[in-house]
């Protein structure tokens, strides 16, 4: 599944659209995008362009994940 990873994103959601505007379901912080519990093997996470501040957090991947730049 297509997650999205955007510099304002969401902390909660399941990260499915890459719309921002998207009420439901829009891009989520990075850490969300790789680390959050719907996030599986197999799962492509699109990071858009920007600058990403965690904070003091590091971001981990656990899991067999494709992680890159959106097109």
């Amino acid at each position: 599944m297509q997650r999205f990873a955007s510099p304002t994103g969401s902390g909660t959601g399941n990260c499915t659209s890459p719309d921002p505007s998207d009420p439901t379901n829009p891009p989520c912080t990075l850490q969300r995008a790789v680390e959050g519990p719907d996030t599986v093997n197999g799962d492509e996470v699109i990071v858009n362009p920007g600058t990403y501040a965690e904070g003091t957090n590091l971001v981990t991947i656990s899991d067999a994940i494709s992680v890159h730049g959106a097109d």
